[in-house]
């Protein structure tokens, strides 16, 4: 999205994590260029400034947790692998003591137990207050919610809680500050005891960030004219939820993973997104640059207007570091046309060849011709590229990436 180029091509990915482009190449740059005030504001602990995801913003924000007390620090600069070692617990003890001792441990244990991140209401919240300050300006806004992400948190003790709606799927410290104690931790990196009640949490997730983007906009229109703005909403991924025996994401190109929601409405006199066809976020970022006049350079160039057999790409490097199945190191590349969808494992070579539709094989009719797109599609790039060193990462963001299960 902030490149218009597929990870390969971009260079940034799960082996090699900072962002690589200039800010001239960057979306949120070329933006810039033509006169927009272009703000970032990201949940997202990978989308942070350390990794250089600010390029190109006038003003980013990597927002986090609000401790109990924040006026002191959350926590020390000791690794969680060393914290109980003899030194660990000497640096504790010091860094507690060096303040407020009462509040750097209740900080302390807020950030180990309770801490799960911002929530659709405090981004909204940034987000407005920083359109309010330039209202009369021309604006670029990209927000990042994690809310839908794992992990989720349901009561120990009250098993009707799945059937609650309004109810937050993750931890509020307004509404319960114990909440993350007294509730259980459910996570997609493998099947959850109760499969039909993780799902269902997902779901209830889903309905919970629509309920925060719609009392967003009917706010934000009071600000701005909605009419005369361009909107996409989009999910970066899909998530399995059993389908295949698969659960969670980040490595696989399941069709329940690349198939995303998307929701565009352009401004008044603008040529409307032509989505009656397969289509990339690469295609969207060519239809925003199309709409604001911005001359970043996409993958996807005249993707708008491209025809209906016309093929898509996707892919991924590297497999998270928590699966089981360390064999994968080099992911999956997959192309989809006329309905057809080839998908290669980097690591062995074998395809795969089934229905976008509903999943299941096809002839092999296609097979060459789709994996001759692939072999055209990375010729000559590299898909291994250098790690990122791992002192790019504060501990503070790291220990958020844990909980999330990407460390």
């Amino acid at each position: 999205m902030f490149s218009g180029q597929l990870p390969s091509y971009h260079g940034t990915h799960r082996n090699s994590k900072s962002f690589k482009k200039s800010r001239n190449e960057s979306l949120a740059g070329a933006l810039s260029a033509e006169g927009y005030r272009t703000g970032g504001f990201s949940a997202n602990p990978w989308l942070c400034s350390d990794l250089r995801f600010d390029t190109g913003f006038d003003h980013f924000e990597s927002l986090s947790g609000v401790p109990p007390f924040s006026d002191e620090d959350t926590a020390p600069d000791t690794p969680i692998e060393n914290l109980y070692s003899t030194e660990g617990i000497q640096n504790v003890l010091s860094w507690a003591f060096n303040g407020n001792p009462v509040k750097r441990f209740a900080n302390g244990f807020w950030k180990r137990y309770l801490d799960t991140g911002p929530g659709v209401k405090r981004i909204n919240k940034s987000i407005l207050e920083w359109i309010n300050e330039r209202e009369e300006e021309k604006m670029f806004v990209f927000a990042n919610y994690m809310d839908v992400h794992d992990p989720h948190y349901i009561s120990r003790f009250r098993r009707s809680d799945i059937d609650l709606p309004s109810q937050s799927t993750r931890f509020d410290p307004t509404k319960s500050p114990f909440r993350a104690v007294f509730s259980k931790r459910v996570d997609f990196m493998s099947e959850p005891d109760e499969p039909e009640r993780a799902r269902r949490l997902y779901d209830r997730a889903i309905r919970r960030v629509d309920e925060g983007l719609r009392d967003f906009f009917n706010e934000l229109e009071n600000t701005i004219d909605l009419e005369d703005s361009l909107i996409v909403i989009l999910g970066d991924h899909g998530e399995c939820l059993g389908e295949g025996d698969y659960w969670g994401h980040g490595t696989y190109l399941h069709e329940k993973l690349i198939r995303i929601p998307l929701f565009i409405s352009p401004p008044g006199g603008s040529q409307p997104f032509n989505g009656d066809r397969p289509i990339s976020i690469l295609d969207v970022v060519e239809y925003i640059n199309e709409v604001t006049n911005s001359s970043m350079e996409s993958e996807a160039a005249d993707a708008p207007h491209a025809p209906s057999n016309r093929a898509i790409f996707a892919e991924t490097v590297a497999p998270r570091p928590n699966m089981k199945e360390r064999s994968l190191l080099k992911g999956f590349e997959t192309v989809i046309q006329d309905g057809e969808k080839l998908t290669r494992n980097r690591t062995t070579g074998e395809s795969k060849l089934t229905n976008v539709d509903n999943g299941k094989r096809r002839s092999e009719n296609s097979r060459e011709h789709l994996k001759t797109l692939l072999d055209d599609q990375w010729m000559g790039v590299d898909t291994e590229s250098e790690t990122d060193q791992d002192d790019m990462i504060s501990e503070e963001r790291r220990s958020r990436l844990e909980d999330l299960g990407y460390l």
